[in-house]
């Protein structure tokens, strides 16, 4: 029986020695986010490069993770037995499946607010005025070119309500460029029935019955 476990690395980062070679100066909380993202990510190639040889010349799938130094993997108890006994492996751990809110079972999740009528033009709602919001717009600042990023189960980026609106499209030219508009950190996931290739290199949504992550960006 195949199933996703993740297999833990002996080496983790120790962030503590990064921190305090950051120094104290204006840029200091800059350059020890860079420093600790260039250490987890340097020490990760490095401390999984002979764990991840071997998986692909056994043609296993697999997903790289540099936050918690490990490798998620799908396979049987044969390869977990194998995995478990490779020096770099400190253990494997199960990753369950997480089941979302059974909302049959609780048809009053189901029922719709009342909403009080929607304030005029004049009132501005007291989420914006608590923030401040009006005061920022005051001094020009309305959302110029700001970017609306999202994380979920991916992006149907030609979809007619998003398009226009995607950074990469060019509306003149009527092409798109996906590169550094699109990052795809961990490939499609198999157990999703989705369109999406194992590499994606343009935004695709994993989701091919809901289009769930396309949906949080509407």
């Amino acid at each position: 029986v195949s199933t996703s476990f993740l297999v833990i690395l002996d080496e983790q980062f120790d962030p503590s020695a990064v921190v305090q070679s950051a120094g104290a100066g204006p840029d200091a909380a800059l350059e020890r986010r860079r420093a600790i993202y260039a250490a987890l990510t340097t020490q990760a190639r490095a401390s999984q490069a002979g764990l991840r040889a071997w998986l692909d010349a056994q043609g296993i799938d697999y997903s790289a993770h540099y936050l918690v130094n490990m490798i998620e993997v799908r396979g049987d108890l044969a390869l977990a037995e194998s995995l478990a006994q490779r020096p770099e492996v400190a253990r494997l751990v199960r990753n369950p499946t997480v089941n979302g809110l059974q909302i049959d079972a609780h048809p009053q999740w189901q029922t719709l607010a009342t909403l009080p009528a929607r304030a005029g033009a004049a009132t501005l709602p007291y989420g914006l005025v608590d923030t401040n919001a009006d005061d920022v717009w005051a001094l020009g600042f309305r959302g110029q070119g700001i970017v609306v990023a999202g994380q979920d189960t991916g992006v149907v980026w030609d979809h007619p309500a998003l398009r226009p609106a995607y950074r990469g499209w060019d509306s003149t030219a009527m092409t798109a460029t996906h590169a550094y508009n699109w990052f795809d950190a961990w490939g499609r996931d198999p157990v999703l029935d989705s369109e999406c290739l194992l590499d994606p290199q343009m935004p695709c949504d994993d989701d091919l019955f809901t289009n769930h992550g396309t949906h949080t960006l509407g």
